[in-house]
């Protein structure tokens, strides 16, 4: 493994770990579009979040990371309560996509 994979993979643990310590301080009553929880105990991440358009009244595109575009039902689209965007997956080893995502949190305002 190369030097610079394995810097990226210790730094992409520490902002997992970070995020996990943080999981609970508000995302615990929060439901995505089609009911369930936005977070579980280990699949919530912080992350940049842009908005780049709605489609009508129900869809957010979002940017994720600078990278990944998704397309999240705006009952998935919540206001984060604290400074950080977060990103809530399906599956935390996945990077984020439409398919993969529950929830989203956006900071306001920070």
């Amino acid at each position: 493994m190369s030097f610079v994979r394995l810097m990226g993979l210790i730094v992409g643990l520490l902002l997992w770990s970070n995020a996990s310590s943080f999981h609970g301080h508000f995302t615990d009553h929060y439901r995505s579009a089609a009911g369930s929880p936005c977070c579980g105990e280990h699949d919530c991440r912080v992350v940049s979040l842009r908005v780049l358009r709605t489609i009508g009244d129900d869809v957010v595109v979002l940017e994720i990371a600078g990278r990944f575009v998704v397309e999240l039902p705006r009952g998935s689209f919540h206001a984060s309560e604290d400074d950080h965007d977060w990103w809530c997956s399906l599956n935390p080893v996945m990077e984020p996509s439409t398919s993969n995502t529950r929830c989203v949190f956006i900071a306001i305002g920070s």
